[in-house]
């Protein structure tokens, strides 16, 4: 600042990096205010009355990417891409709406919508797996199990095992008894459970022998660098990992055979 700042705009500007500091990576990293840091944060609130009204509208929509098994070039099943038709912005790609859902609570009503859609899907085309993202603060809701079960109900799924709930890396650091207990009961139904975004750390190790996953999925960031010796070395350690604790790996953004 230029000392002349009023408090109460110090204040607030103080509150905008604050808010900045609590996604940033890595945790804890010090944020200092920017003014476009002002404009984020009016376009997220803009959003999100947009947001609540958009599963009512029919607004979202699905694509999907396969899952391809490497030895056989067999689909395996696909994961579930969200995009948002906004009627004024056109069509937007999680990240430029997501936060805004997650800090509104409107990512409840949205997820709802998405299991209901993926629960019809998986229904049609058994014994296809089909994947679905779902966040931390979707499943520690109280009744988050309650209505997984209803879509899983309303789409008479006989086979529930051919789900995948993926949650972020990120997500998996709330270790409160309510995400343990959602997870928990998830694999009671059948469910497979993915981290997605793994990073190799300590806490993401740790977590591994922690729940019974599925699959971990490697995100572009390492799929992407693997002309480098380090990004080589990790993936073959990851690839131990899985072989160690019987699952498997997913490698996000492979499009070509080299």
């Amino acid at each position: 600042g230029q000392g002349k700042e009023e408090p109460g705009h110090l204040v607030e500007c103080a509150g905008l990096a604050l808010t900045a500091s609590k996604s940033a990576e890595p945790a804890g990293k010090l944020v200092y205010y920017q003014p476009p840091m002002q404009e984020a944060i009016r376009n997220r609130l803009a959003m999100v009355p947009l947001l609540r009204q958009a599963v009512e509208r029919e607004e979202f929509e699905l694509y999907f990417q396969p899952m391809v098994q490497l030895d056989t070039l067999q689909i395996q099943g696909v994961e579930s891409l969200l995009r948002w038709n906004q009627p004024a912005a056109g069509q937007l790609l999680p990240g430029q709406f997501i936060e805004a859902a997650l800090e509104s609570g409107a990512i409840v009503g949205i997820g709802e919508w998405v299991a209901r859609q993926v629960c019809r899907c998986s229904q049609r085309t058994q014994p296809y797996l089909w994947s679905m993202n779902l966040s931390a603060q979707e499943l520690v809701q109280a009744n988050f199990m309650r209505r997984f079960i209803r879509a899983i109900e309303a789409a008479e799924l006989d086979h529930p095992e051919f789900l995948v709930v993926e949650i972020s890396e990120s997500g998996l650091a709330n270790q409160s008894a309510r995400l343990a207990s959602a997870l928990k009961q998830l694999r009671e139904w059948g469910v497979k459970l993915a981290i997605d975004d793994f990073s190799f750390d300590s806490v993401s190790l740790r977590r591994l022998h922690e729940l019974d996953v599925s699959y971990i999925k490697l995100s572009h960031e390492v799929t992407h660098r693997l002309d480098t010796a380090l990004y080589r070395n990790l993936v073959r350690g990851a690839v131990l990992a899985a072989e160690d604790l019987n699952c498997k790996i997913v490698a996000e953004g492979v499009e070509q055979m080299e």
